[in-house]
């Protein structure tokens, strides 16, 4: 009997390593095939109406597709940046499984794979992942995944010449709801990024040669007039006669408007009172193809160095020639297309800023410094005294000396 016993249990040991044994290798076989395959194999883009990325600090990115134009809903539905969401999105549809991360849930921690809202303590949200979600227009959820920490690999080696030049991130932890740990080969900084780096960047961009006239005036302070001469640069008119200008200070009023570029919007609702745009001061450029933008720039922004901005762009047509008295008609033909093309550019003109002053007059900008600096220089400092004239006089001759 008691041989029986032990023969059975035996057999039921046997029996019970077979099947770990099985099942260990049917894991490991399904981890095998699962590399190279796509992470989120699943997503119906053509549902994805909102995307929200939240940071382990609990400050979310939230992205919504409204009137057929993704907005940033945290900056008042402000355009959002199209080009680097449509790169975002297809690195994350084609993104493919590099390696499958066996961890226990305790392990997840050390990934930076902790589910969000995981109480860790406080300095510790390195532990906790961020967390990309997509939902469709109902905003029911479509898909999520977690995004942990990069994995970062050594920059010496040989190939470094030896030295010893830091890591660099190869590749980034990530879970999907099923909680599993997975390297993928993209570091995914940009989903990321701060909430203003979602924003569309585009803003003012008026190369300088297109400035016919500029204007600075504001409040406690002395007006400046620019003009460009006919072919040259611009210049500051009434300089003393014991002064000059100062042509870099006065090229660098002209050129703040070339790649202009904010680096936040600021909440809307703030009072004039609060951002200086009740007194601001007022730069305003005058285009040679009937455009004027005006920048009204106001107070510093509480703990900042940026200033409040508010933009309008406005556009008068310049006048259409008159035909040409000649009655010959292939002059006249000539002019006639001519005109034509003209009036397109126009035309093409017209929209493109009507389509920037719907864009950028409603809101409230924050510039940096750097910018509003250059714009707010006083025009005391446009001009410096002229240099004294040399004393040195040239010695006269003195004649030969006789032999």
């Amino acid at each position: 009997m008691k041989n029986r016993l032990i023969l059975l249990i035996v057999a039921a040991l046997v029996l019970g390593a077979g099947a770990w044994l099985a099942t260990s290798r049917s894991t490991a076989r399904g981890r095998a095939t699962a590399v190279g395959s796509k992470v989120l194999p699943a997503l119906p883009l053509d549902q994805v109406a909102r995307i929200v990325i939240g940071a382990p600090g609990g400050t979310n990115t939230t992205l919504v597709l409204l009137n057929d134009r993704w907005v940033v809903a945290e900056r008042a539905d402000y355009p959002a940046d199209i080009a680097k969401l449509r790169e975002a999105v297809q690195k994350l549809t084609d993104m493919k499984i590099r390696q499958m991360v066996r961890v226990n849930p305790d392990q997840l921690a050390d990934l930076g794979l902790l589910p969000p809202g995981t109480s860790t303590g406080a300095g510790a949200n390195e532990r906790v992942a961020s967390e990309v979600a997509f939902q469709n227009a109902g905003g029911k959820t479509l898909a999520t995944l977690r995004l942990g920490k990069p994995r970062m690999r050594s920059g010496g080696g040989e190939a470094a010449g030896g030295m010893d030049l830091g890591g660099y991130p190869d590749g980034r932890y990530v879970a999907r709801k099923d909680g599993e740990a997975l390297l993928v080969a993209d570091s995914l900084e940009e989903l990321t990024s701060p909430l203003a780096a979602w924003l569309d960047p585009s803003f003012i961009d008026i190369p300088v040669d297109q400035i016919a006239r500029l204007e600075v005036t504001g409040p406690n302070r002395a007006p400046i007039a620019l003009t460009r001469q006919a072919g040259g640069l611009l210049t500051l008119s009434n300089v003393a006669t014991n002064k000059e200008a100062d042509d870099y200070k006065i090229g660098r009023i002209g050129g703040a408007l070339t790649g202009l570029r904010f680096a936040d919007v600021a909440a809307i609702g703030l009072a004039a009172s609060v951002t200086g745009l009740d007194q601001p001061v007022v730069l305003t450029a005058h285009c040679g193809d009937g455009r004027t933008v005006t920048i009204r720039l106001g107070a510093t922004v509480t703990n900042s160095t940026e200033r409040y901005a508010g933009v309008a762009i406005a556009y008068a047509p310049p006048p259409e020639a008159a035909p040409p008295a000649d009655t010959n008609a292939a002059a006249l033909a000539e002019a006639k297309t001519k005109a034509a093309g003209e009036r397109a550019a126009r035309d093409k003109t017209a929209a493109e800023a009507r389509d920037l002053q719907s864009r950028l007059a409603p809101w409230c900008f924050k510039i940096s410094a750097y910018s509003a600096d250059a714009m707010l220089t006083p025009a005391a400092e446009l001009v410096k005294d002229k240099p004294a004239p040399s004393t040195n006089s040239i010695p006269t001759a003195t004649a030969k000396s006789e032999e």
